[in-house]
């Protein structure tokens, strides 16, 4: 992976690798060659203690890619009650991780999109909220370099 993303990079602007949200060797290079990493989080405890973990990888991945700029997000919030609330505030207090002002919410349009192989602003059926959810979380990425 490291060398094919080393190769890719002079041709584009960005690259963006989906490994899963597991500790496995896909992942562990994905860090040592990546500039931001993103960490999509549901409101759910095993969720916020995964990041937990993460962080911890982040930390070994630091050692050899310093500039790694590691970002999470709220995916699949709650439209209502207060875990979305509590799941920002225990992301907030995780080391080296940053917490986007982004709340992306349980939508069929993302999942609906995706099994079309598309984004949600790509979807023949629009939705204006997810699509600007979608929006605001790469105005986030991009506005935070």
């Amino acid at each position: 992976m490291r060398t094919q993303v080393r190769q890719l990079a002079p041709k584009y602007d960005d690259i963006i690798i989906d490994v899963g949200g597991r500790d496995t060797g896909s992942l562990r290079a994905a860090l040592t060659v990546a500039q931001t990493l993103l960490i999509p989080v549901q409101p759910r405890s095993f969720d916020i203690w995964a990041v937990d973990q993460m962080a911890e990888l982040v930390k070994e991945a630091r050692e050899i890619n310093a500039d790694l700029r590691t970002l999470a997000v709220l995916n699949a919030a709650d439209a209502q009650g207060k875990d979305n609330a509590d799941a920002g505030e225990a992301l907030k207090d995780v080391e080296g991780i940053t917490l986007l002002p982004v709340i992306i919410g349980r939508r069929k349009a993302f999942p609906n999109a995706a099994a079309g192989g598309r984004a949600v602003t790509e979807h023949t059926s629009k939705d204006p909220k997810a699509t600007e959810e979608f929006q605001a979380l790469l105005k986030a990425i991009y506005n935070t370099k």
